[in-house]
């Protein structure tokens, strides 16, 4: 034993509210062993992150929030968040996926292009999330 920390890896799912992040999220989580947590808890970590980007058509988005019931986030947000969401940087480190393909889909592209290790476990569907919001 060296006495070396092993490093944290963190991966940031992003996009606007109904893009998929918490579910694509706690499919990564489930298929990498890989432990999920709110962003918050990123202002603990190091510097290091990538991001994976779920983008995808705002119409298709819309139609996601209005189905859902008991979300902080009305529909009539959606064009503010589109408005504001900034792109991935040359310098960021991620990938952008299509957020109209399927949960599956959508993990496996993430664990292969960002070549996370996996838990064995199957990426789809993932469980429910049931993280705490703040």
């Amino acid at each position: 034993m060296t006495g070396e920390v092993p490093a944290t890896r963190h991966v940031v799912v992003m996009g606007v509210s109904g893009a998929g992040k918490t579910t694509v999220a706690v499919g990564l989580a489930a298929a990498t062993g890989l432990t999920f947590a709110e962003a918050d808890v990123l202002r603990q970590g190091p510097p290091a992150v990538d991001f994976v980007h779920l983008a995808g058509p705002t119409e298709i988005i819309r139609a996601r929030l209005s189905v859902r019931e008991g979300h902080y986030m009305p529909p009539s947000l959606l064009d503010s968040q589109t408005a504001t969401l900034e792109p991935l940087l040359p310098d960021e480190q991620g990938i952008i996926l299509d957020l109209e393909s399927s949960t599956e889909t959508l993990v496996d592209a993430a664990v292969a292009q960002l070549g996370l290790p996996t838990s064995g476990r199957s990426a789809g569907p993932p469980p429910s999330p049931t993280p705490a919001r703040r």
